[in-house]
């Protein structure tokens, strides 16, 4: 019974399966000619609307392809002059950093406090000096001198006079000029021993005076004037002005190294012999600054 039993329903899914795997045949194969009669009418419209579709697409990207072109050849004409830029504010700042800060003075970047103080020299007398026959009227010039540089100072103001007052009429004068006192006559004041208690005043900024940069000098001369037939002899002989009679020279700083300030008291100033040889000397500077920097000095027998 068992045999039976299990006999019969083999046959039966064997036959149900035949019939199955018939009709699945069956039904594909329907199905493939079904799919086909569709698809064959309908195959066209699809590729012609792909082929408008990729027309268009085609016809967009030309279109597009000049566009993003002319972009891209926009942003590199942009983009270029902005580097040039840049390279050329490089170049300038380099040239800027490179260029030397002597072109343009210290002394006028600086703002020095003005407090309404000028700078004034007393000149008092000198010891009796040497018998000589050319010392009739002496006189002291002052010098105001870079001690650096040798050149005179540079005014601090230049519509400001400083020594005289019709040197603003003069475009010329930027510096300041030297001093004089007056003339010391023997034969009028029956002495021989100079005493010219002249103020000679330089209508400048005191403080100017007293910075470290630039250093300033002042360098005294004892003078005396000759006659003309002196003079021409003295030129002729020397090749050099021969107005002068040159008898001593002195120097102050005004500014100690100590950094003490040599103004307020009344100063005894060594006096030196000019030396006989000629030195050579740039244009601007005084011979006494040629004798204030030679190692040579040779004292005088008096003071100042």
């Amino acid at each position: 019974e068992k045999d039976v039993h299990i006999a019969t329903p083999t046959k039966i899914k064997t036959k149900k399966i035949k019939k199955s795997q018939s009709q699945k045949d069956e039904l594909e194969s329907e199905d493939k000619e079904d799919r086909n009669a569709e698809i064959e009418p309908v195959k066209p419209k699809p590729r012609k609307k792909n082929k408008a579709i990729n027309e268009e697409n085609e016809d967009k990207q030309q279109k597009e392809e000049p566009i993003v072109k002319d972009i891209a050849h926009q942003s590199e004409k942009i983009a270029t002059p902005k580097r040039k830029q840049k390279k050329k504010l490089k170049t300038a700042d380099d040239e800027s950093k490179e260029m030397p800060e002597a072109a343009v003075p210290e002394e006028t970047q600086r703002v020095i406090q003005d407090m309404g103080e000028v700078l004034a020299l007393m000149i008092h007398r000198t010891d009796k000096l040497k018998n000589d026959f050319h010392i009739l009227h002496p006189v002291v010039r002052v010098h105001v001198i870079n001690e650096e540089t040798g050149q005179y100072i540079q005014k601090q103001h230049q519509d400001r006079a400083v020594t005289s007052y019709f040197e603003t009429a003069n475009d010329a004068v930027k510096t300041i000029l030297p001093m004089m006192t007056q003339p010391f006559d023997f034969k009028e004041r029956k002495s021989t021993i100079p005493v010219w208690e002249d103020l000679l005043v330089f209508n400048e900024n005191f403080n100017y005076f007293i910075q470290p940069d630039p250093k300033v000098i002042l360098l005294f001369e004892l003078l005396d004037f000759v006659s003309m037939n002196t003079a021409s002899n003295q030129f002729s002989n020397q090749k050099e002005e021969g107005g002068w009679h040159r008898i001593a020279w002195a120097f102050l700083k005004v500014l100690g190294k100590n950094g003490k300030v040599n103004v307020g008291t009344k100063l005894r100033l060594q006096l030196f012999v000019p030396p006989n040889k000629v030195m050579p000397q740039d244009p601007g500077q005084p011979k006494v600054y040629l004798w204030w920097k030679s190692a040579q000095r040779t004292p005088y027998p008096s003071t100042l």
